[in-house]
């Protein structure tokens, strides 16, 4: 392909605020269209006058020449992740279950939300990266739900134990309009994993979103969070739509 100029309607790049602060060092992200873009010239006449630290770069898994070309260029494997769909429906068994969803609107559920996001992730590419670690990918979460107790179309859900009023887990969503929501975080408490309370967590939350108005959800799941794949897809019939790889390049 010939050295051009490149044309900025394809891909962008821009520095992630949020995850730059939680690493403390310039973490760019890239976004748009792959296809006909030269990628050495996007590298040096897009990401290289931003300066990043770190640079990540999602391509759908398919596209093996370009994520051969970025490899060729120093970026490396980070992360593949799953894009799912959900058509949302009534879950009645969730009423059988002692919990509940509500919104996260006391300071004490917002804290405990926090706490939760800032501990509970460990399939992520932050937490795998010995680069980053466990307490950079907390510090990233907190900040992403303090993001989404600001934002207006975003919102934060706890699960509470009905009886006790403890808070389970947490979940953060964003409205897309047409009852269409995206999924973006959420756990359960690191003590109730393995208890079943993370399948209660889904029923649940599923059955709340519907009660809500909502009528489609779609997320993205790590690939090596087998525990969430199986739920969601095995149990729950999520669909998946598309998969892509996250290359990541350091820079000196």
């Amino acid at each position: 392909m010939a050295d051009e100029p490149f044309s900025e309607r394809m891909l962008h790049a821009k520095s992630n605020k949020i995850d730059s602060a939680a690493a403390g060092l310039n973490v760019v992200e890239v976004s748009g269209d792959i296809n006909g873009v030269d990628l050495a010239v996007f590298e040096r006449e897009v990401l290289g006058p931003l300066q990043p630290k770190v640079a990540f770069f999602p391509v759908k898994a398919e596209a093996v020449a370009a994520i051969n070309h970025l490899e060729s260029l120093g970026f490396e494997f980070a992360e593949l992740q799953l894009q799912l769909m959900h058509r949302l429906r009534p879950v009645p068994e969730a009423e059988r279950y002692p919990y509940h969803f509500e919104e996260a609107q006391s300071e004490a559920d917002r804290a405990r939300a926090l706490e939760l996001a800032g501990a509970i992730f460990a399939h992520d590419r932050f937490t795998t990266d010995p680069r980053f670690g466990r307490q950079v990918s907390g510090q990233r979460y907190q900040a992403y739900v303090h993001q989404s107790f600001q934002a207006p179309d975003e919102r934060v859900f706890v699960m509470k134990n009905t009886k006790s009023q403890e808070v389970a887990s947490f979940a953060t969503i964003r409205d897309l309009g047409s009852g269409n929501i995206r999924l973006l975080l959420g756990g359960v408490a690191n003590e109730l994993k393995n208890s079943g309370v993370g399948v209660i967590h889904d029923y649940v939350g599923l059955h709340a979103y519907y009660q809500l108005g909502y009528r489609h959800l779609s997320t993205a799941v790590s690939a090596i969070n087998h525990p969430i794949i199986n739920l969601e897809i095995r149990h729950l019939g999520f669909r998946v739509t598309g998969s892509r790889l996250v290359l990541r390049k350091w820079y000196a």
